[in-house]
């Protein structure tokens, strides 16, 4: 019996037997010599008579647990190469997207009604108000997002499995003091049903799924307003919070199945864009903050 190695694997070198089948549970890489030394000196041990038949079975058992390896590794890289890639295509897709929607995203952190609620100087009633436009956004936007996701589905498994958030807005609104017919004929951003389509539908999904990562400060900020024991009034931002990394982690895989062609990345721009303007546009009703020259001036 002799020990070999053969691109980093330890193999017996023995010849071939007809023995009764060695039980072999696990793949090793390489196979630990204690265990190879283990089953060898049994199995001799207990065929002294024909010892050439009993080092052949070796031989055949060792092999395949070194093919099972040399195949296990090799499926085991790939899937990490694969992941690798997988990661870096993504990541290159949310660098463009982030680049693209900086200064429209900057403006709607700058928005009069969430500085407020964060210094603690925002009324209740103010509140209500925001969170109304809020759920007149996210009606349509629901719908459009469905609509783009059955289309682009065909007669396959969804694309992406989106949540509704609409209800959760509804609610709050309730929980708020409106009455069920004032949340019912309020005004809708219908603006949203055209820029949701098949195409866009990465880029609308990169701002709206994105969004949920900075709800933890919101909520906070939102308990210290209305009730820090219950979620009344803030089970969207609650909602949103719970669900962040989750919600992200589906968008990020979404993104890095999606086409990289010029034309296919122009789009997802475009709907991250006017996603992030199309809101900013409908909560300026209620925008106050002033250009920062302005206020340089004051």
């Amino acid at each position: 019996m002799t020990l070999e190695r053969a691109n980093g694997f330890s193999v017996i070198s023995l010849q071939c037997a007809d023995l009764p089948p060695l039980k072999v549970d696990q793949c090793y890489y390489p196979p630990p010599m204690l265990l190879i030394r283990s089953i060898c000196g049994s199995v001799l041990t207990n065929c002294r008579k024909n010892r050439a038949r009993a080092c052949d079975w070796l031989r055949i058992r060792f092999e395949k647990t070194v093919v099972r390896a040399i195949c296990f590794k090799t499926v085991t890289d790939g899937v990490g190469q694969l992941k690798k890639h997988v990661a870096e295509r993504s990541d290159a897709i949310r660098d463009r997207l982030r680049r693209q929607t900086h200064d429209a995203h900057e403006k709607l952190h700058d928005h009069s009604s969430f500085r407020a609620l964060f210094k603690e100087t925002l009324e209740r009633d103010q509140y209500r108000d925001l969170m109304q436009l809020f759920h007149g956004f996210y009606v349509p936007l629901d719908q459009a997002i469905q609509r783009a996701i059955t289309e682009l589905s065909g007669k396959k498994d969804p694309v992406f499995t989106y949540a509704q958030r609409a209800t959760y807005l509804n609610q709050d609104l309730v929980d708020l003091g409106v009455d069920l017919k004032t949340i019912a004929n309020g005004a809708r951003c219908t603006r949203l049903f055209d820029v949701v389509t098949p195409k866009t539908l990465g880029g609308v999904l990169y701002v709206i799924e994105g969004s949920t990562l900075g709800a933890a400060p919101i909520d906070r900020a939102a308990q210290k307003l209305l009730s820090p024991e219950r979620t009344n009034g803030r089970r969207f931002w609650a909602w949103c919070r719970s669900q962040n990394k989750q919600r992200w982690a589906m968008t990020t895989s979404f993104l890095a199945e999606h086409d990289t062609s010029a034309a296919s990345l122009d789009a997802l721009g475009t709907g991250a864009q006017q996603t992030f303007e199309t809101l900013a546009d409908w909560l300026d009703p209620l925008n106050q903050s002033k250009p920062m020259h302005e206020e340089a001036l004051l």
